[in-house]
């Protein structure tokens, strides 16, 4: 008796000490999830942006335009020298959610040293403007 008291006590022990995998994969889960929904607003940000600048040109600024709901945070965009640049924080998944939600543009990159590079590490030498934070990832359209 005392034998399989302890074997149902170990087990117990095993259960409420083991976090269970499920649980990890839900979190990768949401987080890819989230991840691609950003990736799609964003691309919708990028198109609202080109239309309203096809009836209302603008070579730098802002672009004032109301914004879709971004679920990992807000996304900012500038233009400078003709060139609309939409930037946002990284968050784990979104570049290579940004590289399937744009059709692998090769227009996608991090900032580092205001310097733009692909998402393979390579530079693509354009500059970032000095408003656009380090370690953002940026849509150059």
């Amino acid at each position: 008796m005392t034998h399989w008291m302890m074997v149902f006590m170990v087990g117990l022990l095993t259960l409420t000490l083991v976090p269970p995998r499920h649980t990890e994969m839900n979190a990768l889960s949401t987080q890819t999830t989230e991840a691609q929904a950003q990736a799609v607003a964003t691309v919708s940000y990028i198109n609202q942006i080109n239309d309203t600048l096809y009836t209302h040109p603008q070579n730098d600024g802002v672009v004032d335009i109301a914004k879709p709901v971004f679920p990992l945070g807000p996304v900012n965009n500038l233009r400078t020298q003709g060139k609309t640049r939409v930037y946002q924080p990284d968050h784990p998944g979104l570049m290579n959610a940004l590289i399937n939600a744009s059709l692998s543009s090769s227009l996608v990159g991090r900032v580092y040293n205001r310097q733009l590079f692909d998402h393979t590490g390579l530079s693509t030498g354009l500059m970032a403007p000095t408003s656009i934070p380090d370690g953002s990832i940026v849509y150059i359209n």
